[in-house]
């Protein structure tokens, strides 16, 4: 019920931005898309939240391991992020069969830590997205230069956080 009731007033807000973007003039750009962006973040945090709340059923389907980049791609143009980072995406066209939605949603959740990492640490840096297949194993590594993990115990405590923002 909450999740309704605050998507209706964002979905409001991002149908005004959309429009107010394509009548500002180039130096109000940015600032809209900013506002656009906080849109998305807010959307799918509703969207984690549901699916932590509610619970889930899998919905497995072939797919090829390389369709992430652009998925994750689109999320990073969304998350915003002041510091210069680089990202190495190295996925094959290799298919495999799980819930892309999912595993999507883990795999940018990942690379917004990076990002944080990264950024709490005031450096250029650099984010790694790799697969490997071993046999039947699909391995996917995700590698940073950020800050490293203070206390690992907390990793995998819901709604916990390391970080000093966020």
């Amino acid at each position: 019920h909450l999740a309704h009731e605050i998507r209706n007033p964002v979905g409001s807000v991002s149908i005004l931005a959309s429009t107010l973007f394509s009548k500002v003039d180039i130096k109000s750009k940015p600032i809209v898309l900013e506002i656009k962006k906080a849109i998305w973040r807010v959307e799918r945090i509703i969207k984690a939240t549901l699916l932590f709340s509610k619970g889930f059923s899998l919905n497995k389907k072939e797919f090829f391991v390389c369709d992430f980049e652009e998925e994750i791609k689109l999320g990073i143009s969304n998350y915003s992020y002041y510091n210069e980072i680089e990202f190495v995406f190295d996925l094959p066209k290799v298919k495999i069969f799980a819930d892309f939605d999912l595993l999507s949603t883990v795999f940018q959740n990942m690379i917004f830590n990076a990002i944080d990492a990264i950024e709490e640490k005031e450096i250029d840096g650099k984010v790694e997205f790799l697969y490997q297949q071993k046999d039947k194993a699909h391995t996917f590594y995700i590698y940073d230069n950020g800050k490293e993990f203070e206390n690992k115990e907390k990793l995998f405590e819901a709604f916990s956080s390391t970080k000093t923002k966020g």
